[in-house]
């Protein structure tokens, strides 16, 4: 996890994806056998699913993944929704989501 990402108390939070974009959640499940994490990009419908082995807390999306902050692809991946689910026994439960809407910059 990088150094500048915390694990909240509660929920998910996501990470500053100029340093590496992440997403980190609360562990609070005592039978999960894994997570799933997804990235979904509201404009052109992309997405991006990941299984995550137990007892972990956070995830790093592959650079590939991340959004882009500027120039003409930008628009297609500026605004998201990061949702982490719990797998039990019982059944995939929600842990949290965090949607997101970001300005694209200036062309690099």
């Amino acid at each position: 996890m990088p150094p500048q990402v915390s694990v909240p108390p509660t929920g998910v939070e996501r990470g500053d994806a100029t340093q590496a974009f992440c997403v980190v959640w609360a562990n609070e499940y005592p039978d999960e056998s894994g997570f799933r994490v997804s990235v979904r990009y509201h404009v052109g419908g992309e997405q991006f699913e990941h299984t995550i082995p137990a007892d972990e807390h956070d995830f790093v999306f592959p650079p590939a993944e991340a959004p882009i902050p500027s120039g003409p692809e930008c628009t297609a991946r500026q605004s998201y929704t990061i949702e982490v689910f719990v797998i039990r026994p019982a059944g995939d439960e929600p842990v949290g989501a965090v949607s997101v809407v970001a300005e694209c910059g200036p062309p690099r």
